[in-house]
């Protein structure tokens, strides 16, 4: 069992010294649970393989569903070495930072998926890492994922190395995920932006539910910040 550091954040100074300490600890190969505006997130260093299994580890995950990687912008993203097309553009400057994760192509036609937090403390965390951040949500396969620090304590303590606690999020639902690597959109989660909302930044209607298995995970093929 792993034992996990909890700091609560309070929304006063001392977060700033939290927040670098958990930017440390991701640049060290921990793993970091924190706040975003939708519900708890999970993170690591998506270049340290040995961070990336431990996610999938505490996650129970299986290893052909990839990490999102988590951005503070859309020149970030592009950095990866993804196709950023005019409707991904559209999307990312009506819903970002906000609860709208996109899937991308890369040049070897995987799907990578980005997510840029809506939430401050996130945004200034995925900053002061200094490396790749990639992750999911703070719950086990199969489970609810926590809405509040209380929840992700009792979810990830024991298995993550830190936890930075704080009170409900924003949102306190999923992000909606759409995959832009087809020939036409495709919504393929519903969460806290509407389907009508994101057809009407795109301009047109988009298909429902999963695209094919050729997905590309941020932790797994990236081995640096690119």
């Amino acid at each position: 069992m792993t034992a996990t550091r909890i700091i609560e954040l309070s929304g006063g100074a001392s977060d700033a010294e939290a927040l670098a300490e958990a930017a440390a600890a991701l640049g060290e190969g921990k793993t970091v649970v924190f706040p975003t505006e939708t519900v708890y997130g999970l993170g690591c260093c998506a270049s340290m393989p040995e961070a990336v299994r431990r996610v999938y580890e505490i996650k129970g995950r299986a290893w052909g569903k990839p990490l999102a990687a988590y951005v503070v912008s859309v020149a970030e993203a592009v950095r990866y070495g993804v196709v950023f097309s005019e409707e991904a553009r559209r999307l990312a400057e009506r819903f970002w930072p906000g609860p709208l994760t996109l899937l991308l192509p890369d040049a070897g036609g995987n799907r990578v998926g980005f997510r840029c937090p809506g939430d401050p403390r996130a945004l200034a965390l995925i900053r002061r890492a200094g490396v790749p951040v990639a992750g999911t949500s703070a719950n086990r396969s199969g489970e609810a994922p926590p809405a509040d620090g209380a929840e992700a304590v009792r979810l990830m303590d024991g298995l993550a190395d830190l936890v930075l606690a704080a009170g409900p999020a924003r949102l306190g639902r999923e992000s909606s995920i759409v995959d832009l690597a087809g020939p036409e959109p495709r919504l393929v989660r519903e969460g806290a932006v509407g389907c009508g909302e994101i057809e009407e930044a795109l301009g047109r209607p988009l298909l429902r539910g999963d695209a094919d298995d050729r997905a590309g995970a941020a932790g797994r093929r990236r081995k640096g910040r690119a």
